[in-house]
């Protein structure tokens, strides 16, 4: 449990240097009626949400649905989402969404200093029209998002987390030709 409570105390920390930043300094939810919260309310019939950083998993209201699945061959925590939230309490994928931390292959191990990336998270392509079109969140804010993933990545169960995110967006990258 001294794993979860480092994730968890660096993942509290992260939600403060994220504070209230949006990717953009309007509501972006008007841009596409909130498609990041309400995907999974129009008709699909998978449930949608997001992965939960380690140690999150108890931070959020009993509720919220979560479930154990694979990522990168390893468990990991996944929240389904109802499309109405408390902003306060949303999980720090959906605070940093539409982008992802990315570590390159040569930089995935824990011998190696936490290099990464605040990319566009290539599974929003398809849902938000700011990276749809290109990458259009704003500097501030994915200088905050770099901040507070730099601070999350100091708990080595975390960097393998985020290691692990990086694996799942190089294959889907590769599965749709991006």
């Amino acid at each position: 449990m001294k794993t979860n409570r480092c994730a968890a105390a660096h993942i509290l920390r992260a939600y403060r240097i994220l504070g209230r930043a949006t990717p953009i300094s309007a509501d972006c939810g008007l841009l596409c009626r909130r498609a990041c919260c309400t995907a999974g309310k129009r008709g699909a019939e998978e449930e949608l949400g997001m992965l939960l950083f380690p140690g999150e998993e108890n931070f959020f209201s009993p509720s919220l649905k979560k479930e154990r699945i694979a990522l990168g061959g390893k468990p990991a925590m996944f929240a389904s989402c109802t499309g109405r939230c408390i902003r306060a309490f949303r999980p720090l994928s959906c605070r940093i969404f539409p982008l992802l931390p990315y570590v390159a292959k040569s930089d995935r191990t824990l011998s190696k200093p936490f290099r990464f990336s605040m990319i566009p998270d290539p599974r929003g392509k398809y849902l938000c029209p700011l990276i749809r079109t290109g990458d259009n969140v704003e500097d501030k804010f994915r200088e905050r998002a770099a901040m507070a993933i730099s601070e999350a990545g100091k708990c080595r169960t975390v960097r393998k987390f985020i290691f692990r995110l990086s694996e799942t967006a190089d294959e889907y990258r590769r599965f749709t030709g991006d």
